[in-house]
This record gives C-alpha cells, structure tokens and sequence, in this order.
C-alpha cells in the first residue's frame, strides 16, 4: 500500500475490521465503496481542507496560494469547470495526440534498435513533457523533467498517516523541495512563447496573478507527474510476470481492459485523505468534526465482495462499475486530468505491444522514497 512496510501491512490487516471505523489520534479508516463515494460526494460535512486532509496539507506547504486540491465551493467549480475542457480525449488528441505518438514512437525505436530502456526514468520525463505542453511550455529539457519528477516524489513522501501534520523534519525538507518546484513554476509563468490555449493562460484570463498561479502550476506538474509514472512501469512488470503481455499482443482489443483491470490492481493513489468539516451521521455511522478520513483505496479495490478473486490480477475481467474508475477519485474533486492518464498509458502500451518480439525485464529496483510505490528503475529490452 506504500514504500512503508508498516502502514501495508496495517492497512492490509485494518480490512478486517468492518465497514468503517476510528482509531484514536488517527482518524476513522474506510474499507467500504459506497460509504467511500458518500463521503467524497458530501462536500457538506467532508473536506480535503480539514483535519489533515490532503488539501490541508498542501496548504501548510503553499500557504495561502490556491491549487485544486486545497480550494472547495464555487471558486473551485469555476476553476475547475474553466479548465475541464482542455481535458476532453478530443481536445487532448489535437493539442498532444502528436506529441504522444512521437514519444511512443522513440521509446519503441530504442527497443527495436537494441538498447535497454529504463522506462520507470522514461515515463517520468514523458509524463512531464505531456503536462508542461499543457500548460504552455514547449521548450523542455529533460535534466529539469526529472528534477520536477524527483521533487514531487520527495514532496509526497513527507506525508505520514501516523500524524494528522507534517513532522517538523518532514516539513522542512518538503518546504525546501515547494521552494525549488516555486522556482520552475515562475519560469513556467513568464515564458515568453506560451500558447493561447495553454492552462497558464487559461488561469490568466480566470484573473489570478502570478503568485496565485504558482501553486496550481505546481499542481499540475504534481498530478501529471505521480499517477502515470507510477502506474506505467509496474503494469509493464505486471503484464511481463504474468505473461499477460503476451496474450495482449495476441489479443489486441483487450488493451482498455488491461489498463483498467491494471489501475485497479496497481492502485497508484492507494489512499485519500479527508477529513470531517462538521459532525455527520451516514449510514448509521457517526463522523465527528475534527478528525480525519482515511479511505483505504487499496483495501476496496482488492476486496472480493467487489471483485471476484480480487487479488488475481487479470486483464479480461470486466470491472465492476460499483468501484470502477474510483482510483480516480469521486465527486467534486474526480481527477480531471483522467482522461489524459489513461490516453498517456493506452499510447504507450498500444506501442510496445505491436512491437515484434518477446519485452524482457533485465533490471528492477523499487523506489525507496515517496508515498506511491514505484520503481525507480525497470530497464526492459527485447530479446
């Protein structure tokens, strides 16, 4: 459930113990679909802004610049509903769909041409030239690509589920790694060739200055960076290791199942943190202002009473739709940025799959930092 051992194995064993419960100091768990999305949809009594909800902790990070997981209301609906369409798979095709199918298209060149590629680094730069194109910058390098992706690891990784608030030593380090992704953020605002279109400008014309920017830019690079380079090495493992790969190849049109079947499995957001902005009643179960919510994603995702045979990772499964799509979020704060998840993954993977030949792995290793797991490298080669 995360890169530390402790809270899986205490997640895993928290399965157990119903529906929903509380533990003293640490909030109330989540283990239920349906109780999940109620919670996600109220944004009466539920708030990422509260009680160590991950809004709240962005906040104490940012201050008081506005991002999109620590705004709520109708400001956050404005923003949010100014912004969506640039997300549509139709926008997303005309503005990136090259883009996408260039970088698809060199990452198969190296395999055919023999190399071995690290496609944990590869993703990574790859997610973030995607999300800086979207937010009007062209001239990328990748030195700084990775920098981003690596700060953004960095970032998460100061979150502890034993503390409601960063530690101080967890704070100073985040603050630091906030202070040099506000750095390229500002670069990001004031570069000279931004497009019309951009999701800069788009926040310009919204009437935010470039301090009130900063933090939604960073944002972005944040979202687009962790999901997909998270999710994209470890379904490439996955489908290798169970020789899925293989019957995908075969069996082409079971890609969008494979993917879904994978982002379930993979669980890259493994958690949501929320927490209770006034006393509530759902189902019987009382919430109490004040204390946190912790939703084990994990825990729903690979519960039988949702999914037969949960743990069997499996690309013909078709998913059940009362938890399909829920790695993504509910509610008000849904990611808007799924569509191009999924798009990135399906570009890539669509790639590899018709590439001749059998996709080995010759070297894993497991990032040791952060809070989603990953790899930090899975160099892969044909043989």
């Amino acid at each position: 459930m995360s890169l530390r051992p402790s809270n899986y194995f205490a997640g895993r064993l928290f399965r157990f113990f119903g529906a929903a419960f509380y533990v003293p100091f640490l909030g109330y768990f989540v283990n239920d679909a349906e109780l999940a999305k109620s919670i996600l949809k109220d944004t009466d009594h539920f708030s990422l802004n509260e009680a160590g909800g991950l809004g709240s902790l962005i906040s104490e990070l940012w201050g008081d610049t506005p991002t999109l997981l620590s705004m709520d209301g109708e400001e956050h609906k404005r923003v949010k509903f100014a912004l969506l369409a640039r997300f549509k798979e139709e926008v997303l095709e005309q503005t990136v769909g090259d883009e996408l199918r260039l970088l698809s298209d060199n990452l198969t060149k190296q395999l055919k041409d023999g190399e071995a590629v690290d496609v944990a680094q590869y993703i990574r730069i790859y997610t973030n030239r995607i999300t800086s194109k979207l937010l009007g910058v062209n001239e990328t390098n990748e030195a700084e690509l990775l920098k981003i992706s690596n700060l953004v690891t960095e970032v998460m990784g100061c979150i502890d589920l034993k503390y409601r608030t960063f530690t101080p030593a967890n704070r100073q380090k985040a603050q630091r790694c906030v202070k040099e992704l506000k750095v390229i953020a500002k670069r990001y605002y004031n570069n000279p060739s931004l497009d019309s279109n951009s999701l800069i400008r788009q926040l310009k014309k919204l009437g935010y200055s470039d301090e009130k920017t900063y933090g939604f830019i960073a944002m972005f690079l944040i979202a687009g960076t962790v999901t997909v380079s998270s999710t994209f090495p470890r379904l490439i493992a996955l489908l290798i290791d169970t020789k899925s790969f293989d019957e995908l190849k075969s069996n082409p049109q079971l890609l969008d199942g494979a993917i879904e079947e994978g982002l379930r499995y993979i669980t890259p957001g493994p958690i949501l943190l929320h927490g209770v902005k006034a006393s509530t009643t759902i189902s019987g179960r009382k919430f109490k202002a004040g204390r946190r919510v912790v939703i084990l994603l994990y825990n729903i995702l690979h519960s039988d009473r949702y999914t037969p045979k949960a743990q069997l990772f499996d690309i013909t499964r078709s998913q059940n739709p009362d938890i399909q799509g829920l790695w993504f979020g509910v509610g008000p704060h849904f990611c808007m940025g799924s569509v191009l998840a999924k798009l990135e993954i399906r570009t890539l993977l669509k790639s590899l799959i018709e590439v001749d030949g059998d996709l080995i792995i010759t070297k894993r290793e497991f990032r040791k930092v952060g809070i989603y797991p990953s790899y930090e490298r899975l160099i892969v080669s044909l043989k």
